[in-house]
């Protein structure tokens, strides 16, 4: 063989060694639920306030840093307990957020979970839709004006019965 055929065997299977350890290097992302429905009650005058969370798998063989966002449509409503966390290799995590709205409508958004490879500065996102629908039910206050209604027409009816039997014992005698 001539030096010619050498030298080009030998830098295709550099480039060939390269190219392989770039694909084999590659950042892997996995949470779970990609996508909630959530269908709530609001009491009309309180807050709605409940928890979720996302789980999040490190599933490369290196340490990353994970990063949780909430878009524009969310951003107001979700606070995250826990944020910019370095994950082990093969580690898994729970992500419990914090979700408040203050009135009845149809809320959704993308929960944004960033993988970040901190040697190389790789990054990868996933993201997990929330979707809230959330409807007016009336407060305590329109419960306790029933129940007194309803206690009224209760000592009502027993007046009622009470001066029937004094009426129909008084025709007896």
């Amino acid at each position: 063989m001539n030096k010619t055929k050498i030298t080009f065997v030998l830098a295709f299977a550099v480039f060939t060694l390269i190219a392989l350890n770039v694909f084999t290097n590659a950042l892997i992302a996995s949470i779970d639920n990609p996508k909630i429905v959530l269908y709530k009650n609001i009491t009309s005058g309180e807050d709605l306030v409940f928890e979720r969370s996302v789980v999040v798998l490190n599933e490369n063989n290196y340490s990353v840093l994970i990063n949780l966002e909430a878009d524009k449509n969310l951003r107001s409503y979700l606070n995250f307990y826990e944020n910019n966390i370095t994950l082990s290799e093969g580690e898994r995590k729970e992500f419990k957020y914090k979700v408040t709205l203050t009135k009845s409508g149809e809320y959704a958004g993308d929960i944004l979970v960033t993988f970040r490879e901190t040697e190389t500065n790789l990054y990868l996102s996933l993201s997990q839709r929330l979707v809230m629908h959330v409807s007016e039910v009336e407060g305590s206050t329109n419960f306790l004006k029933i129940s007194l209604y309803v206690l009224i027409l209760v000592i009502i009816i027993a007046a009622v019965v009470v001066i029937f039997k004094i009426k129909f014992k008084s025709k007896k005698k």
